[in-house]
């Protein structure tokens, strides 16, 4: 006549993804617990102010399965039935073979089901840093370190990496963040991935293709085009009031011509094919410059990259 004692119910290792907090991913967790050997175990969730809903049950084990076979207790364990997302106070209900029923717990295992994935994260270079010709081409001579802007889902564990490596791993304090990284010269291929607290992830952000280039270019020489030097070949002499001039640069680079230190003209150095060799970085430029009156000129160059 005597009701066994409840019997706690803990959601198991296996079921807990993520975080051990109680937040799982998994639609159908296992829980475990001690019970009265051999007695029927049932076990409940109930999702708010719904009525609790028998969601699994078993038997205890014998009294040798908790490794003391005088204390008359057994391990059970139990996998539920499907969970939707939510919040869930589990109980449970002892019976044992004489019919005997356990009395209620007086305080529920609570349990989240949480199956949906983050937000997916960004990854960006702060427009302000963006140095070059161009707001938008990831291209930067930022001296270390490089900030980068990072959102994601706040509290969620987010990792960056590059390429496949790995290079940070945080916990986002709000939905936007600020993070330095040390970057030497080179293309960085960088994404993020988010993990919430039931383990769930995201997708991945799209790739930030990061070029850190602090390097300035090398000088190009300006020569005065062929067919703009008239007269004596190789004299500097011309009756062109608008000569052209041309030379070897970084591949896409800006290229100004400067006549006796006022700015006459500006180009693109072409791409690396353009001078013959393709391995070398460098690439062909042309500028025909505003007209010049008569008069001896110093002719210079300016280089600067992306």
């Amino acid at each position: 006549t005597t009701p066994p004692a409840a019997t706690m119910p803990a959601l198991a290792v296996s079921s807990d993804s993520g975080a051990s907090d109680g937040t799982t991913s998994i639609r159908q967790p296992a829980f475990v617990g001690v019970a009265e050997a051999n007695a029927k175990v049932r076990i409940f969730a109930q999702k708010g102010n719904d009525e609790p809903v028998l969601v699994g049950e078993t038997f205890a084990n014998s009294d040798e399965s908790d490794d003391d076979p005088t204390n008359r207790l057994g391990l059970w364990e139990i996998t539920v039935e499907p969970l939707a997302d939510g919040v869930y106070e589990i109980t449970t209900e002892v019976e044992d073979l004489a019919g005997n029923i356990s009395p209620s717990l007086e305080a529920p295992l609570e349990i989240t089901i949480d199956t949906l994935s983050p937000q997916r994260p960004t990854v960006d270079l702060l427009g302000v840093d963006d140095t070059g010709s161009s707001e938008l081409d990831d291209v930067t001579n930022r001296a270390n370190d490089v900030p980068l802007t990072i959102t994601a889902e706040p509290g969620a564990r987010v990792v960056v990496k590059n390429g496949e490596t790995v290079i940070d791993d945080f916990v986002m304090p709000a939905e936007s963040t600020v993070r330095p990284y040390t970057l030497l010269d080179g293309e960085y291929k960088l994404s993020a991935e988010a993990f919430d607290s039931a383990g769930n992830r995201s997708a991945q952000s799209e790739v930030l293709s990061l070029v850190i280039d602090r390097t300035a270019p090398a000088m190009t020489t300006p020569e005065l085009a062929p067919y703009s030097d008239t007269g004596t070949p190789g004299d500097a002499v011309t009756s062109v009031r608008q000569p052209a001039f041309v030379g070897t640069a970084e591949a896409n680079a800006k290229v100004r011509v400067y006549a006796n230190g006022v700015l006459v003209g500006e180009t693109f150095a072409n791409s690396d094919e353009s001078d013959g060799d393709a391995s070398d970085g460098l690439g062909l430029w042309e500028v025909t410059v505003e007209p010049l009156a008569d008069g001896v000129y110093q002719i210079t160059t300016e280089v600067e990259d992306l």
